[in-house]
């Protein structure tokens, strides 16, 4: 009766073994419909921040632009011979 025991109980608990290549790991699983929607929720996050960084490099060329003209005009003010007056405080 003992060694009934010992054969069966191995048989109908499966594999106790602690070889890791032994255990069937299940792949994991997801839906194609989350997916589609999570790279569709990046596609437009990602045209907006592009929408975002050309306004802003846009603007960025502004500042220059106006910056050059500024130096410019400074440019042309102190190497005029007009004599500038400083304003009264």
């Amino acid at each position: 009766m003992r060694y009934w025991l010992l054969i069966a109980i191995p048989l109908l608990t499966g594999c106790i073994c602690l070889n890791p290549k032994h255990k069937n790991i299940a792949p994991p699983t997801a839906k194609t419909e989350q997916i589609i929607d999570s790279l569709q929720k990046t596609k437009t996050s990602l045209e907006k921040a592009g929408e975002s960084n050309t306004i802003i490099g846009e603007k960025v060329d502004k500042a220059l632009t106006l910056t050059e003209r500024l130096n410019q005009l400074l440019e042309q003010i102190e190497t005029s011979d007009k004599i500038i007056k400083e304003p009264i405080k």
